[in-house]
């Protein structure tokens, strides 16, 4: 609650328990996110004339971002640090990513779906060696199972948008031939 801007004059600690989990979460902007959170919950402690007093608890003190809250390295090398890594990944804003998300009653048969559907997604790529498309899984969802139906997820990531769509598309119309919920997040915002 603290987080969302709030103004309580008062406020002069402010305790984050395991922040670990801020950047632990299956996403690229985890990190990101996480050093937001963080900043904007350590503004709320110490308003106006009084001190405040921010107190962290984690697992990993020397993960860059509390390397940055404490002043030890800059937020411009923080920067540079993540946008690396997404280069170097393909990751936005340097190439597209989709999850395709497969959903059903049967975990053993929403995974052979999955294995499937991903197999069929490399032989396209094969077969149009200037199509570049990684797919990666069948793997769990973040969250296995929702509403008893089984999640599984396979991500793509291409540098150009045209291909991403492309593969985008034959998942499309073989989810339609096989009568399989499929559901498709371009860029998503989180992974799970």
């Amino acid at each position: 609650m603290l987080v969302k801007g709030h103004d309580f004059p008062n406020v002069t600690l402010v305790v984050v328990m395991f922040a670990d989990s801020l950047f632990r979460f299956p996403d690229f902007r985890a990190n990101e996110r996480a050093y937001q959170t963080l900043l904007q919950v350590i503004g709320r402690s110490g308003r106006g004339d009084k001190k405040g007093i921010a107190l962290i608890q984690t697992y990993e003190p020397e993960h860059p971002i509390f390397e940055v809250l404490l002043g030890n390295v800059s937020e411009e090398s923080f920067i540079e640090h993540e946008r690396e890594m997404r280069q170097e990944l393909g990751y936005p804003p340097f190439g597209r990513i989709a999850r395709l998300r497969l959903e059903g009653k049967n975990k053993a048969e929403t995974f052979r779906r999955a294995e499937q559907l991903a197999e069929g997604l490399r032989g396209w790529v094969l077969k149009n060696e200037g199509e570049n498309c990684e797919i990666l899984g069948p793997s769990d969802a973040f969250i296995e199972r929702v509403n008893d139906a089984y999640r599984f997820d396979l991500l793509l990531k291409s540098q150009k948008a045209v291909t991403l769509q492309k593969c985008i598309g034959i998942g499309r119309e073989w989810a339609e031939k096989t009568e399989q919920d499929l559901l498709i997040d371009v860029d998503p915002y989180g992974m799970g």
